[in-house]
């Protein structure tokens, strides 16, 4: 058996900055894996904008690292901004799919038992139809958000123009997957799942699930020196309450600080812009200074990781997110299975899908402040903090096992 897999990213394969490039990342290493434990012969191709050094989210290490794995060959792929944005707009997105489908279809496939093209997220969501249909070949689109989710992109300027074609551009990928052969999409979560078979019409027999989740090796971590120096500044207090995450409104970063105030806990907000200056900086800044809260703007990108394994008090994590398809921190602070950390998430979205009120984590209603910080002291104890991490450890390790997962979409790969 030999296999082409092509990924295509706008992040995690030469830049790393947001969960879509964790995932790209995690992609990436599994399938690979499972191609070696399977005895199967394989080539990958990673396709990305192009970037240069200064592009944001360039990762130089992550770069190296794809560059240097057997039989994968990295294409930085023009998206017509001659490397000044990566992920962009409409537009920009159009030249990336037509300058990647050019390099793909021109590939002979003859060599090859199957070919699989994994098309990830929004930039790319368009490129399927841009793909000449051969037997041999599979097409996945694996969105990550939606438009009608979230409404709104910080990453670029946005208008009622920029949503409807966005729209339109999600629309018109759906819909080429519905009517025609070997095109499918991948589904993260099944709220998401859910999502894209109600309000944009995905074909139920369209659906190939790769649910998101954990790899469980146990690498051993290095850390950024400059993570370490700001650590010394928050490991001074007993107990913490922290949200972190992109820039985004609907990450509902802000609100940590209220809430820390409420429960006389010291509040900690970690975020990474996508451009200087964007307005909500300023709304951060505010509230921190208001409530006495640690805000870290653009700080190492490993700095929360840091925090919630070395941290010597008690924790409580917060991801306050007014819409969250599939939590990614969740799973990520399960895997860090420790008894001093509690999982607090709002009652919204996917977050319902992932926790168990109670059981491996709570869940609050943000709307409600108050009552939120009841149900939070309630549960901010030794004995029900240890008994939801062993909980939340038994959760991941069940339904979140990310190699297990992707298994599964590759053995149905391979019989389809």
């Amino acid at each position: 058996m030999k296999l082409l897999i092509n990924i295509c990213s706008h992040d995690g394969i030469i830049s790393h900055y947001n969960g879509v490039g964790t995932m790209t990342i995690r992609y990436i290493k599994t399938f690979t894996k499972i191609c070696r434990d399977l005895n199967i012969k394989y080539d990958l191709n990673l396709f990305t904008p192009e970037y240069d050094n200064n592009s944001f989210g360039y990762n130089e290490e992550l770069h190296n690292t794809h560059s240097k794995l057997k039989n994968t060959h990295i294409f930085q792929v023009s998206n017509g901004s001659n490397k000044k944005i990566n992920y962009g707009t409409i537009n920009n997105w159009k030249e990336l799919c037509k300058n990647t489908s050019n390099i793909i279809n021109s590939i002979d496939k003859s060599h090859y038992d199957k070919v699989l093209t994994i098309c990830n997220d929004t930039p790319f969501c368009c490129l399927i139809n841009e793909l000449n249909n051969e037997d041999n070949h599979i097409k996945v689109l694996i969105l990550h958000s939606s438009i009608k989710i979230h409404k709104t992109d910080s990453a670029v300027t946005f208008n009622s123009n920029d949503y409807n074609d966005r729209l339109n551009w999600e629309i018109n990928g759906i819909n080429y997957i519905n009517k025609n052969n070997n095109c499918f999409v991948g589904t993260i979560c099944n709220y998401f799942e859910k999502h894209l078979i109600n309000e944009y019409k995905l074909n139920k027999k369209k659906v190939l699930r790769l649910y998101n989740g954990e790899l469980f090796s146990n690498k051993k971590r290095t850390y950024n020196k400059q993570t370490k120096e700001i650590f010394k500044e928050i490991n001074k207090y007993n107990s913490i309450i922290i949200s972190f995450g992109r820039a985004e409104e609907y990450k509902n970063l802000e609100i940590c600080f209220e809430l820390g105030n409420l429960l006389n806990i010291k509040p900690i907000v970690i975020s990474q812009l996508y451009y200087k200056g964007q307005p909500i900086e300023k709304t951060y800044k505010k509230l921190a200074k208001k409530y006495n809260g640690l805000l870290y703007i653009d700080p190492p990108f490993d700095l929360a990781k840091y925090v919630l394994n070395k941290f010597n008090g008690n924790i409580i994590c917060l991801i306050p997110s007014k819409e969250e398809i599939m939590g990614l921190i969740v799973n990520e602070v399960r895997k860090i299975n420790n008894e001093r950390i509690l999982i607090v998430a709002n009652k919204k979205g996917g977050l319902v899908e992932q926790i168990k009120d109670t059981y491996d984590g709570i869940l609050v209603d943000l709307n409600d402040l108050e009552k939120s910080k009841d149900k939070i002291e309630k549960y901010f104890n030794e004995d029900d903090m240890k008994r939801m991490t062993i909980n939340s450890n038994k959760t991941l390790k069940e339904k979140y096992d990310f190699y297990k997962n992707a298994k599964i979409f590759i053995e149905d790969i391979i019989r389809r």
